[in-house]
């Protein structure tokens, strides 16, 4: 299956996909200064855009194979400030089996997984490169991850809806 709840449309081969996780979070950011800010169930929307032909199949924890896009660009819109990402970041996302499988995924520095993750049995199966209308998905975990704002920190994250474009 490479479509996430049979809602996707047919995997493209090439191009840019834009991946988007919407909702609200709790957490803090540590600027540059050393001064805290803390948001509290406060709106963001993560926007991830990468290349399909730049993805790649790995072997993940349990083994599960996970599929990984490179980010070309990640802005992450917390209230009013915008932030980037400074480590390199990808969208993954890995199937996981048993008698109710689910999907989790993510935006994450590679080696470290610092970033956000989310799951949902919709998920199971995803290919990585399809596309997906708005899909309402739950929080997984979070590390800490180096933003040009500084250190973001998310405790937890609700009301999340995940959907993917390509073109």
């Amino acid at each position: 299956m490479n479509r996430a709840g049979g809602n996707a449309a047919p995997a493209t081969h090439g191009g840019s996909i834009t991946y988007t996780l919407t909702g609200n979070l709790t957490g803090t950011l540590q600027d540059h200064a050393g001064h805290t800010i803390t948001f509290a169930h406060t709106p963001f929307r993560w926007d991830v855009v990468g290349d399909i032909r730049s993805g790649t199949s790995l072997l993940g924890l349990a083994p599960v194979p996970v599929f990984e896009v490179p980010a070309r660009s990640d802005r992450i819109a917390i209230g009013h400030r915008d932030l980037s990402p400074t480590i390199p970041t990808v969208f993954a996302v890995a199937t996981v089996p048993g008698a109710h499988p689910f999907g989790i995924a993510g935006f994450s520095e590679r080696a470290t997984n610092h970033g956000l993750a989310w799951r949902s049995p919709r998920l199971a199966g995803y290919d990585g490169v399809s596309a997906i209308p708005s899909l309402p998905v739950s929080f997984d975990n979070a590390a800490s991850l180096p933003t040009n704002g500084g250190d973001l920190r998310i405790t937890t994250a609700s009301d999340l809806h995940f959907r993917a474009v390509t073109g």
